[in-house]
């Protein structure tokens, strides 16, 4: 039978030396504090109907929003340090929870479009762990033509 991974009788002192050194940082770790509260929302879309909130909360919220739900694993070290720096880019990107200083442009409709479209978004790492998140083809065209109509009666408000 093949051996996975040989050490050496004279290495397995050091091999063992860092296994014990890496789970020991990954203990130490564990005391960094994490912060998984959410900033309070300024603003909202304005839906053009329920059931696109409800494709957008389902798919877009939790990194694209001040309503991100922090699960369990989210207070271990480094899934923490994953995850809040996933978060911190989507707001970056879009948030829904300060729709009136963040929207809208048509190049943001264009780029949501698209995105949604070749199925970017939501991360298929994400989808793995949240696969309510997951789209099929028609919701994916509901939440577009939904996000495009949303968008554009925001544009029209704002010219008003």
């Amino acid at each position: 039978m093949r051996k996975i991974l040989r050490v050496r009788k004279e290495n397995r002192g050091i091999f063992l030396a860092c296994i014990a050194a890496i789970g020991l940082t990954l203990l130490l770790l564990q005391l960094w504090p994490t912060d998984t509260s959410n900033p309070p929302v300024s603003s909202t879309p304005d839906w053009d109907r329920a059931h696109t909130a409800e494709l957008a909360v389902r798919a877009c919220y939790d990194c694209h929003s001040h309503e991100t739900r922090w699960p369990w694993y989210t207070k271990v070290i480094p899934a923490y340090f994953l995850m809040a720096y996933d978060v911190q880019r989507g707001r970056d990107a879009f948030n829904f929870s300060r729709w009136e200083e963040t929207c809208c442009t048509q190049a943001q409709i264009e780029d949501m479009a698209v995105t949604v479209t070749k199925n970017h978004m939501p991360l298929p790492y994400y989808t793995v762990l949240h696969p309510e998140a997951m789209l099929n083809d028609v919701e994916r065209g509901q939440l577009v033509y939904g996000l495009i109509r949303t968008m554009n009666a925001q544009i029209e408000a704002e010219a008003e």
